[in-house]
């Protein structure tokens, strides 16, 4: 699909393809692996406009194997429909913020009963349950008490380099490193999103509400960096994704300021 992305032009960024930890993670059959296939395999779909038979099955892959992920992706890919909407006026927009908001607070328990927490009075206790069980083996830190955001960055992008305490923790470390350099680039091409191309900005942004949404959850709970690394490998393709179209865009900026100077 990336291929297809830059029209089978070379690029230096390919090599990213071959980052340890990806091939690491997925060489066994886990969840993990499951929905880093589901996920490419639906990116895979909407470029090459397979039928809706076809675009099912990754779709009950991934839900078969975490249902909550395909919660989250529906949920940020409804947020980013409303957002983006050009037909829909700010006030419908309200208005169907509220609607999607009522049917989540509906579903909600149901959520709770598949996680076994049972009641939204024990969701506390069992993320500060979890935590405590996840800092257990060395590889982790001690977030209670820490924001969403601190959370949600530390997830993605820790252990840092001076963190290291192992050969494993040093490739991950290192990886992390690039982590930054990918979501700083995804970073310019959000400021530069006129620049996709129509057909596919409205995706850029559905896979940026989805990345956005299903690592949150993970990220509240989560403060062991072996885990943290794993379950990071499930959004490696919508992150791949929205890094060469960020470059495309950034390139296609480029070209664009050098025609009118021109």
């Amino acid at each position: 699909m990336i291929l297809k992305l830059v029209s089978y032009r070379y690029t230096r960024w390919l090599w990213l393809f071959v980052m340890p930890s990806m091939h690491f993670w997925t060489a066994a059959i886990g969840k993990d692996a499951l929905i880093f296939l589901g996920l490419s395999w639906m990116v895979y779909n909407y470029f090459t406009n397979k039928s809706k038979i076809s675009s099912f099955i990754p779709l009950i892959l991934v839900t078969l194997t975490r249902f909550y992920v395909v919660a989250l992706i529906g949920a940020g890919t409804g947020i980013a429909l409303i957002l983006i909407s050009k037909q829909l006026k700010i006030s419908y927009k309200i208005f169907a913020m509220i609607i999607f908001s009522g049917v989540g607070v509906l579903i909600f328990p149901y959520f709770l009963d598949a996680i076994s927490v049972g009641d939204v009075s024990n969701i506390s206790k069992r993320s500060a349950a979890v935590m405590r069980a996840n800092q257990e083996g060395g590889g982790a830190v001690d977030l209670q008490g820490s924001n969403l955001l601190v959370k949600w960055f530390s997830y993605l992008f820790r252990p840092f380099l001076f963190e290291a305490r192992s050969p494993q923790m040093l490739v991950t470390a290192l990886e992390n490193v690039m982590w930054l350099v990918i979501f700083y680039k995804i970073y310019l091409g959000i400021r530069n999103a006129k620049f996709i191309p129509e057909k596919r900005r409205t995706f850029f942004w559905v896979a940026l509400a989805s990345l956005v949404i299903v690592t949150l959850p993970s990220a509240f709970i989560l403060s062991n960096f072996g885990i943290s690394s794993r379950q990071k490998i499930m959004i490696v393709p919508l992150m791949l994704y929205m890094f060469f179209e960020s470059m495309l865009a950034v390139n296609q900026k480029k070209l664009s300021l050098r025609s009118k100077s021109l």
